[in-house]
């Protein structure tokens, strides 16, 4: 129950400093590393949880690779996207991550943050209009991340460690 509560309230944290701030402290990185592997550990072997994170670590790589091949291409000129189009915060933040999931639902995590993420962040700016606001990617991803646990200890066929429920339910 304590990790629990320090996995919320963590997550919590670390959307108010980027929602607030648009920047997290680096220290949150490793604090939320380590909570996610014990929370992991409780329902996995050490084997699976590096081959787990293995998988969604290349996942998150390919994703860094092909965003920076597209703006490079599209600018003409090496681009690191953690200058311009992506916080080191969030790319920090999905590392984290994907030490908390099963490959099939940190694949699903992904999406479906991004997709909340885009969703809200067009709300804002349309709210915001011409203010310069920008998206705390980190931090939304951190507030699906919490509602995602909270779904993962509240509903008994829901697991966020293992790919089985989600297989099975897609090839109903």
């Amino acid at each position: 129950m304590l990790l629990n509560t320090c996995l919320i309230m963590m997550l919590l944290y670390l959307l108010y400093q980027d929602w607030r701030y648009r920047a997290v402290y680096w220290a949150l990185f490793p604090l939320l590393l380590c909570l996610f592997v014990s929370y992991t550990l409780r329902a996995s072997t050490l084997t699976g949880l590096l081959e787990n994170s293995l998988y969604n670590l290349a996942f998150i790589a390919s994703q860094l690779i092909f965003l920076s091949l597209y703006f490079s291409i599209k600018y003409k000129r090496w681009v690191n996207i953690t200058r311009q189009h992506l916080g080191l915060g969030d790319v920090l933040f999905l590392i984290c991550a994907a030490f908390c999931f099963s490959p099939c639902n940190y694949f699903a995590f992904y999406i479906i943050s991004l997709l909340g993420s885009a969703l809200l962040a067009l709300f804002m700016l349309a709210r915001n209009r011409g203010k310069g606001w920008t998206v705390p990617l980190a931090g939304l991803q951190a507030l699906f991340l919490a509602l995602t646990l909270l779904a993962d200890w509240n509903i008994e066929k829901f697991s966020i460690n293992s790919d089985e429920w989600l297989l099975t339910n897609l090839y109903q």
